[in-house]
């Protein structure tokens, strides 16, 4: 998969804040913590080919969730890149949605498990 060129991804930029397309997005829930979502997360990085269409935008909140989503994304986008020459950004974005949703599903089930056994812990002492 290809990188765009930073000139291009300033351009792109330039377009979604005409349109106001991520406005609609600010405001929402976000995904991994459940509180007010200030921040725009592209859920098909820009740099990979991803587009500013509502379809690839997630509100985060701002700090650490924006970072996880980021990461999430484009750890994906590194392992199946190559799947994106075969479909739309529109499948290929839901994929990485459910991807990212899994992520924090078996993160949250990773701390709730965590949080048992130091409780265990506490009351065997």
């Amino acid at each position: 998969m290809k990188q765009v060129s930073k000139v291009e991804m300033r351009r792109i930029r330039k377009l979604t804040q005409r349109h106001g397309r991520a406005d609609a997005v600010r405001g929402k829930e976000c995904p991994v913590c459940g509180n007010k979502g200030m921040v725009v997360h592209h859920v098909f990085p820009i740099r990979y080919g991803g587009k500013y269409g509502r379809y690839n935008l997630m509100a985060t909140c701002s700090g650490r969730c924006h970072s996880y989503l980021n990461k999430a994304s484009n750890r994906y986008c590194r392992r199946h890149g190559e799947d994106f020459d075969t479909m739309s950004a529109l499948t290929f974005s839901r994929r990485i949605r459910r991807y990212i949703m899994t992520c924090i599903a078996n993160r949250d089930a990773q701390r709730e498990k965590r949080r048992r056994e130091k409780r265990r812990a506490e009351q065997c002492e």
